[in-house]
């Protein structure tokens, strides 16, 4: 399999991987993906954003967080391509639950978050 046509194949990997929770009318969030314009050849590292956008109310966590289940991107799983370090994001905001009297570090709103992956 070429690289190029690799690529394709992480590109559906990616979608594949975030379609199950964003399909459908009615569903609390949109994830737009963008990679690279460009081939990437063996060896080398390239990006793909994921503008996450929420539904009112709806809210993710960030990579790295101790509370509730963070949002990830899971690589190919043919081993092809792997993370690249961490996924990585603007600072989250923090959201008060009264009634667990805490603060909980979120993304609401739209947020791009970004993940690096080596060929």
């Amino acid at each position: 399999m070429s690289k190029r046509a690799s690529l394709s194949v992480l590109c559906a990997i990616l979608l594949a991987s975030v379609l199950p929770v964003w399909a459908g009318p009615g569903a609390p969030y949109v994830v737009d993906v963008q990679g690279p314009a460009a081939p990437v050849h063996a060896g080398e590292s390239f990006g793909v954003a994921f503008r996450v956008t929420l539904a009112p109310g709806h809210h993710i966590y960030p990579a790295g967080t101790t509370e509730g289940i963070p949002f990830s991107v899971c690589a190919d799983p043919s081993g092809r391509f792997s993370a690249d370090g961490v996924l990585k994001g603007p600072p989250p905001s923090l959201l008060h639950d009264e009634v667990l009297r805490k603060d909980y570090e979120v993304y609401e709103g739209t947020v791009t978050l970004t993940q690096a992956f080596r060929v």
